[in-house]
């Protein structure tokens, strides 16, 4: 007989989930399970709902996946719900033969040790001007950006009432540009705020601290525009991690300023760092919101 090594990528474990209310242990539950591997099914005592203290779920997980300690969702009412996992037994793979039921100091195969990459000098970003010759062409470095003339008038020439609803520091930041927008069809005017948030979370809270300055002085239609680069709850982001810090200061700013989602069609998931399906992580950070008015 010839023994054949077969890779194991995928297997079923039975999983716990705890503290599940009683109205999602139905149809939401394969959804609830989804956050931690594919559903396969339900043992007969929780499809019963004999047992409400938790729920028993087979589930597929991947021999390369994070195992999470806990899930979360938001129900109904937009509050967090939170599912402490226990599993019935953990994958274990090894790094350095592939296989299971091992890790890698177990492992009687030498392990190659990983050789250090070679430091790469850390480049600048400094915008260069170009100007033709009649021999070359001359790059002259230039230490501040250049600046395009255009021919819109300056926004407080637009409308004969100047702008005094926001305070001049709040015009405009990095993460920002914030503007009102006169429509010469119907008199009316709207506030608008269009956002290319920093990808860190510390630099994101002056963002979210200068939009609720900005609500405390705004009494007309506001609109918000642009890359947030965060998500509110853990269903816009599939693959990755999600920390709770994130979500809280965004869903805090936007429950502040009276802000809600603007429906829109299209795919939800608006960007994705497009690596291998292994490592694949889908986020919502682009949307449009606006108040009420």
């Amino acid at each position: 007989m010839e023994l054949v090594k077969a890779k194991v990528d995928v297997v079923p474990v039975w999983v716990k989930l705890f503290n599940i209310p009683l109205k999602f242990l139905g149809s939401c539950l394969p959804a609830i399970a989804g956050l931690v591997g594919k559903f396969v099914q339900k043992d007969q005592e929780t499809h019963d709902k004999i047992r409400l203290s938790y729920a028993t779920v087979m589930v597929e997980l991947s021999m390369d996946q994070t195992l999470p300690e806990k899930v979360k969702f938001l129900d109904e009412s937009g509050n967090v719900v939170f599912v402490p996992v226990e599993y019935e037994w953990k994958p274990i793979s090894c790094i350095s033969c592939n296989g299971i039921g091992h890790n890698a100091t177990q492992c009687r195969k030498p392990v190659k040790k990983p050789s250090k990459p070679k430091r790469q000098q850390k480049q600048v970003w400094r915008p260069v001007k170009r100007t033709v010759s009649n021999d070359a062409v001359v790059e002259i470095m230039s230490s501040s950006p250049i600046l395009t003339p255009t021919n819109f008038p300056p926004l407080h020439s637009v409308r004969s009432v100047p702008i005094r609803t926001t305070p001049a520091k709040q015009i405009m930041s990095a993460q920002h540009i914030h503007m009102i927008v006169y429509s010469r069809t119907d008199n009316k005017t709207f506030q608008l705020t269009m956002i290319y948030a920093f990808n860190g979370l510390e630099e994101r809270v002056a963002l979210w601290n200068t939009l609720k300055e900005i609500s405390n002085v705004c009494n007309d239609p506001w609109l918000w525009l642009g890359d947030f680069n965060t998500v509110m709850s853990p269903v816009e982001r599939l693959g990755g991690n999600t920390t709770d810090a994130e979500m809280e200061h965004f869903q805090g700013c936007v429950s502040i300023c009276g802000m809600e989602d603007i429906p829109s069609t299209g795919a939800l998931f608006t960007w994705s760092n497009k690596q291998n399906p292994s490592a694949r992580v889908y986020s919502r950070l682009d949307r449009a919101m606006g108040n009420q008015d």
